[in-house]
């Protein structure tokens, strides 16, 4: 059953959280739902009968978003929206067993995944790829930022044709962004996308 298993199968969305992001109660709203998706599929697979080693990597990957979870949860309930080491480690081990359950995908035949990382040059063409792919798993392009006086971070967002359009814009894109080319997921899907044009 596992031969053409692909991690957008088990996963088709990303956490939506990075490095030194604020906490906040649409990061809990989102990686709750990532982990329903992903915990009701697990639980079919391994119904199924599936082999051990994948058995194992799916147990190791829905217990670090069931983690995920919980230390958001943690935070958010506190009411102090900033990130915390707690938050950020827990987020790497997701990383961790994400990139192992897609690793074994790959050996298996899910061919539509990338077994290795790939640094894109951020060329323009490039650019529009990692919009699209965070497009794809965020289903949005936003920020937000406390570049104003108010205590309140400034909301900001893009669409893919704002970012086609503008020199300016994609410039911003790019600056806010780039980063998040290293997200395995993100990564995964840039990939593909570029496979497929």
């Amino acid at each position: 059953m596992a031969k053409n298993l692909t991690i957008k199968d088990l996963q088709p969305m990303a956490l939506g959280y990075e490095e030194g992001q604020d906490v906040t109660p649409e990061v809990l709203k989102r990686a709750e739902k990532v982990y329903q998706y992903f915990h009701n599929k697990y639980l079919e697979l391994v119904a199924s009968g599936v082999d051990k080693e994948l058995r194992d990597l799916l147990i190791f990957h829905d217990a670090s978003l069931e983690d995920f979870v919980g230390r958001v949860r943690q935070v958010v309930k506190s009411g102090y929206y900033y990130d915390s080491m707690g938050v950020f480690s827990v987020y790497l081990e997701y990383n961790d067993t994400y990139a192992e359950l897609r690793d074994y995908l790959n050996s298996r035949g899910g061919q539509l995944m990338s077994s290795d990382f790939k640094k894109y040059r951020m060329t323009r063409q490039n650019v529009l790829l990692l919009a699209q792919a965070i497009i794809n798993f965020n289903g949005k392009i936003a920020w937000q930022d406390y570049a104003s006086d108010s205590p309140y971070p400034d909301q900001h967002s893009l669409t893919l044709n704002e970012i086609k359009g503008s020199p300016e814009k994609l410039e911003r894109f790019r600056n806010e962004f780039t980063h998040q080319m290293y997200d395995n997921v993100i990564n995964d899907e840039m990939q593909r996308l570029e496979h497929d044009i």
